[in-house]
């Protein structure tokens, strides 16, 4: 052989320099590269979709402009099959390692490309990507996609990435007594026998991850009240529980609310929402068809506080579909910006266009609750930050992007003042529709419109991570304030001090032993310390709150006094949220070991009782179990929980709850789920059997389900028997769930249940898992938790290696058995130290598990 022969067959066989790695991620760097190639983005899809048989068949020709050929191109397609390739009319084989295709350079040329794929895929068993669900009750089958933020290449080979938008021409071809719904209505269907073909006509320019292909008998409701025709779908055994009219009612208040805040009609010509089995998040923004979990469907009557969640979940979705749909990010670090806007926008319509005044409140016990929790963290990071790939992105969907990014967009409307930064909103969306921006364009935009520099905000609140405590100082003489300050500091590791604005609230003495608002003044504050002679002189105050009406983002630190008077009782304070406020800053005390728990739990049985607020009162409820985000709970923290004390006391509250009401269905489940006394198993198994019952309560199914996993968690002998009777009254997935869920909960057997979730070849279904995940450790079985953490770290690089994003995530948040002891924190620091996983959503919840195990020792330790 030649020399020259030689060469080139080392240099063909050589990866290039730039050779994209084999990884089940897309890197920052290489979309950057594909996006400077490519022009002009057209799919034209088509798919047979089936009910029965493994995968699905799909033809999608990529139409686009280069520049020139390029070396080293990809298509994105996850664990498929490719029959047939063929680039430029030329058929080729296949370059194709399982996660992408490499197209020829040869093949390429300057100017206009059409590359054509004949592919087949597997159903997805983890949603993502096309799911397919058989319902068990009348073995119809549906499926929906799932694509966010990197699995649009899971139902066809693409570019998937959100800054190469393009316009799609879909076909789907399914049984004919399907419907089939996508991001626009369809054109055209054609019945040939047993099949129909739905023809799509060309959508506007999207990205990847929010088109959208969803199929099924699905049942079906329509409105044509508002200027956008809307339809809702469900599949057809939970139809009955749909409260469609509300639903529809509340898309259209959402969408005249929104075409005059935006003053941007909506874009997508109609709008479907689908409320779907299995799903994986809460919700999913699919361009003009938007994917709802079932967990929105009650199957009992829903409190009052149900119904709003629904609400904010619908209308923070619908706000996507300006923000994020027309107008995108370019890059997986713009996520914050879709969500903290979503998040916002939804409370902010929530309140005024729907029945659900009182939004804010929410949005503070929720949104803004699960930000502090996450932003405390070791593992919290910048609003705005690198994301270096779409692992990282996956991660990222957490309390910063959501919780944090839309309390620092409240408050920058606060300060702006909110014409001003609707103006800024606006335009925004009429520059940037139907491509891609980043977070310089909007707020370049928002300083356009408000008149103001806004580089230093943008750098003290998204370039830096963590959140800043806030305290009062003052003094008083002869009755009167004779000085004031707000002092404002930082943890170590996260040392920025920030601008701020708040309102800072002096409360005195009232008629009947309560407390008012006597003075309050809105304040600028930045540094460590601010003076703030607007308060001196003022009467000496009963209690100080320095964040009142909820505007600013800080921790807040009640000074000696004003904890004394917050002790006496918090409902001596006539606001319900600033009372949530007061709730929610003793519980942070308890975190920071600061109060002691049992302190906690003494101010819950003494005031909560007196409570009329339903906010307060579910916020406060929250921590005795574990509230979002967060494994801190009254119940945990307490190395032997006072359960009878506990017990006694929601018995007595839901005795004494109105019939029928929010209250008795609120403390009835937290009663449910926490009765550990031999009377209080009792009183389950009548409430269960019938042989009592609650004046105007109706334990409904789920509810049943509920009773008979506590009687399973406390060791019930007939724990079996009970479950496969229920199982014969509920024989739906969501009793086989439910099934699931109660099965796995009790003592025994637990090690089974462990081995079949740590079985990385396990053929359960994500949903499945998530049920048996659901109540895998109840607080009533402590003691079981240590006999796991060896099992846990031995079998998680297994689970590593097979299992997706979505099931990880689920499965670290819940699974890791901490003890809140010295020993777990030391093997999980170990394991931390020796192999650290490179997942970025494993190793965060490992680091987060071993920060609040060492959170949960320094609690205890207060105790002695």
């Amino acid at each position: 052989m030649r020399l020259s022969t030689l060469l080139a067959a080392a240099l063909a066989a050589a990866p290039a320099a730039s050779a994209r790695p084999a990884e089940r991620v897309l890197t920052r760097d290489d979309a950057v590269k594909r996006a400077a190639a490519i022009r002009g983005l057209e799919y034209d899809l088509a798919l047979e979709l089936d009910g029965e048989k493994p995968d699905f068949k799909g033809r999608v020709a990529l139409r686009f402009e280069l520049e020139a050929p390029a070396d080293g191109l990809t298509i994105d397609f996850a664990d498929g099959k490719v029959a047939r390739l063929s680039v430029n009319g030329k058929k080729t084989p296949a370059d194709y390692n399982g996660l992408f295709i490499t197209l020829p350079k040869a093949l390429l040329r300057a100017g206009h490309n059409a590359v054509v794929v004949d592919y087949s895929h597997p159903y997805s068993a983890d949603g993502a990507g096309l799911y397919r669900f058989k319902d068990p009750e009348d073995g119809r089958v549906y499926m929906y996609t799932n694509f966010e933020p990197y699995d649009a290449n899971k139902l066809f080979p693409c570019f998937d990435q959100p800054d190469l938008k393009a316009a799609y021409v879909l076909r789907v071809t399914a049984p004919a007594d399907w419907t089939v719904v996508s991001t626009v209505k369809e054109a055209k269907t054609a019945l040939s026998g047993a099949r129909r073909t739905w023809t799509f006509a060309k959508t506007p320019k999207l990205s990847t991850y929010v088109f959208s292909v969803h199929a099924g008998p699905f049942h079906v409701w329509s409105s044509t009240s508002g200027r956008v025709p809307a339809r809702l779908f469900a599949r057809q055994s939970l139809a009955k529980y749909i409260p469609a009219e509300e639903w529809l009612e509340l898309t259209r208040q959402g969408l005249d609310f929104f075409d005059g805040y935006f003053d941007v009609p909506y874009p997508f010509g109609k709008y479907d929402q689908l409320v779907v089995p299995d799903f994986n998040a809460g919700a999913m923004e699919n361009a003009g068809a938007v994917t709802f979990s079932e967990r929105y469907v009650f199957r009992s009557t829903p409190t009052l506080e149900d119904r709003e969640a629904m609400a904010n979940t619908l209308l923070h979705e619908m706000a996507h579909m300006w923000f994020g749909d027309l107008v995108t990010m370019r890059w997986w670090n713009g996520l914050w910006l879709n969500e903290s806007f979503a998040t916002y926008m939804a409370s902010l319509a929530v309140g005024k266009a729907t029945r659900f005044t009182r939004s804010w409140q929410t949005f503070f016990s929720d949104d803004k609750q699960w930000g502090y929790a996450v932003d405390q963290r070791d593992t919290t990071h910048p609003i705005e930050g690198p994301v270096p790939d779409t692992g990282q992105a996956f991660a990222n969907f957490d309390g910063i992007t959501y919780g944090k990014g839309a309390s620092v967009l409240k408050q920058l409307a606060y300060l702006l003042g909110p014409d001003r930064f609707r103006d800024g909103v606006r335009l925004y969306l009429k520059t940037h529709a139907y491509g891609n921006a980043e977070e310089s364009d909007f707020f370049a935009a928002l300083s356009k419109a408000a008149g103001a520099e806004l580089g230093v905000w943008t750098r003290d609140w998204l370039k830096t991570a963590g959140v800043n405590t806030l305290r009062a100082e003052y003094a008083c003489a002869d009755g009167k304030v004779s000085s004031f300050a707000l002092l404002q500091s930082a943890e170590p590791a996260f040392p920025t001090l920030r601008r701020h604005r708040t309102v800072v609230a002096l409360y005195g003495e009232a008629a009947g032993g309560g407390l008012a608002v006597r003075d309050e003044a809105a304040v600028g504050y930045e540094g460590s310390r601010t003076e703030v002679p607007a308060l001196v002189g003022r009467p000496c105050p009963a209690l100080v709150y320095p964040n009142h009406g909820d505007e600013d983002y800080a921790k807040v630190e009640l000074d000696a006094l004003s904890l004394a008077a917050v002790k006496k009782g918090l409902t001596r304070v006539p606001d319900a949220l600033a009372r949530a406020m007061l709730w929610h800053t003793l519980w942070e005390m308890v975190r920071d070991a600061k109060l002691p728990v049992s302190d906690y739990l003494d101010l819950v049985v003494a005031d909560l009782g007196k409570e009329t607020d339903f906010k307060v009162v579910l916020d406060v409820l929250e921590t005795i179990q574990a509230r979002r985000g967060t494994t801190a709970s009254v119940l945990n923290y307490l190395p032997d929980p006072d359960y009878p004390r506990l017990e006694a006391f929601l018995w007595e509250r839901l005795a004494a709850s109105e019939p029928g009401g929010d209250f008795q269905k609120l403390w009835f489940d937290v009663y449910a789920k926490n009765a550990a006394s031999a009377d209080g198993a009792a009183k389950l198994r009548a409430l269960l059997t019938g042989t009592a019952e609650l004046a105007g309560m109706t334990v409904d199914q789920d509810r049943r389900w509920t009773l008979l996993a506590r009687l399973g968690e406390l060791g019930a002998a007939d724990a079996e028997a009970l479950v496969l009777a229920e199982l014969q009254r509920d024989p739906s997935d969501l009793g086989a769930k439910s099934a699931l869920t109660a099965r796995a909960a009790r003592a025994d057997g637990k090690r089974a249940w462990f081995d079949r979730l740590s079985d990385p070849k396990s053929a359960d279904t994500l949903g499945e898992q998530r049920a048996i995940i659901a109540r895998f450790f109840p607080p009533a079985q402590k003691a079981l938790r240590g006999e796991f953490l060896g099992p846990f770290l031995e079998t998680l690089p297994a689970l590593l290696a097979a299992k997706g994003d979505d099931f990880l995530d689920d499965y670290t948040r819940a699974m890791i058995p901490t003890t809140c002891s010295k020993q777990s924190v030391a093997a999980l620091e170990g394991f931390l130290a020796k192999t650290p996983p490179a997942n970025p959503v494993v190793l965060r919840a490992l680091r987060d598990a071993r920060q609040e195990d060492a959170r949960c020792v320094k609690v205890r330790a207060l105790l002695r």
